[in-house]
């Protein structure tokens, strides 16, 4: 599953897939949302988002480097805009944009990668609440110019702090702006049972409100497609959904003390491509060893939700741990997410 642009950086400095961005503006949407376009250095190389993509921004964040996730909001060849909320309670990347990050700026970003596509197929219904308005200005986007029908419902506390509001509320009808400090908490089961059945219900928000649409979608049968705030994988299916997408909230750990299918955790050895060797304990990732050994492998989500520190497998097969690759990827072997996925038998060798 690699990146659009991972066979070259414009720079030797940068880790593979990466590309330089320079911050061309930053526009405060709301007091705690901000909007940076960025112009990639793409190399020549041709850039290219699906409605819902996202990319990965590599942050130097004074105890190294680490990757925050961004939904694409608008893209124009290889300049791209982002919108970043501020978290005080987050893991410091949203904070640091927001006080650190200027025009002139430079980023490094890498992608795009949609782990939340829209598939413009029949009549969506929207759900976004808070800064999850971001990945369906790209969704409503493409389905207007394709003619498909569409509604959104975009929720937040308080209307001065929903961000885009203004060019939504040129949709009309099509959208409905839901503050709960002022309108009360909104009836997700009852938007959803007034919809027509063959309505696929997009998602990315809050825990609880994901709950309340798999709960509703379960009732009334509706196909729901999730993005997580806190994780990286979607599936649509009747009235469930694993859950995706990027954060810069506390993570909870990763429980992957056995397989999907009950095989339990083992130590194993990895290898690199170098040669040289890395015991894996049964009750550690393959990615906390490295980091121990001093190795500086890329992360984010440490959970196999978010796809960041995918890894080639140069030998051995990967027992899959992970909410990104597919049936078919895991099947393949060729790359595996080290921050749970484990070894099948005793080594692996890794392109690292």
């Amino acid at each position: 599953m690699p990146a659009n642009l991972s066979s070259r950086s414009p720079s030797s400095t940068l880790p593979p897939g990466f590309v330089s961005a320079r911050v061309l503006d930053r526009q405060a949407l709301t007091p705690q949302v901000t909007a940076f376009r960025l112009r990639l250095d793409t190399q020549g190389i041709p850039f290219h988002t699906t409605a819902g993509s996202h990319v990965e921004v590599l942050l130097d964040l004074g105890a190294g480097d680490e990757v925050r996730h961004y939904s694409v909001c608008a893209a124009d060849g290889p300049e791209i805009t982002i919108a970043v909320l501020r978290e005080e309670a987050g893991r410091g990347g949203s904070r640091h944009l927001h006080e650190s990050v200027h025009p002139g700026t430079e980023l490094r970003v890498r992608g795009p990668r949609n782990t939340f596509p829209y598939r413009a197929s029949g009549p969506a219904y929207f759900v976004a609440g808070g800064i999850g308005i971001t990945p369906f200005l790209t969704m409503i986007a493409e389905a207007d110019a394709a003619g498909i029908d569409w509604q959104l419902l975009y929720l937040g506390k308080h209307r001065e702090l929903m961000a885009y509001t203004a060019g939504l509320a040129a949709h009309g009808d099509r959208v409905t702006l839901w503050d709960s400090a002022s309108r009360g908490r909104a009836d997700v089961a009852g938007a959803l049972r007034a919809l027509p059945h063959e309505t696929t219900i997009y998602a990315c928000g809050p825990e609880s409100l994901q709950h309340a649409l798999r709960e509703a979608a379960a009732a009334t049968g509706h196909v729901i497609v999730i993005e997580d705030f806190d994780a990286g994988k979607t599936a649509d299916t009747s009235g469930t959904a694993d859950t995706a997408g990027p954060s810069d909230a506390p993570l909870p750990g990763s429980d992957s003390a056995v397989s999907a299918d009950g095989r339990p955790s083992l130590p194993f050895t990895v290898e690199l491509a170098d040669g040289s060797e890395i015991d894996v304990a049964a009750d550690e990732s393959i990615l906390d060893a490295l980091n121990q050994a001093g190795f500086r492998a890329l992360s984010s989500c440490k959970r196999g939700t978010c796809g960041t520190c995918e890894t080639p497998i140069l030998e051995g097969t990967a027992d899959h741990r992970d909410s990104v690759l597919s049936a078919e990827e895991r099947d393949a072997n060729e790359t595996m997410m080290i921050c749970v996925s484990r070894a099948c038998g005793s080594r692996i060798t890794l392109d690292l």
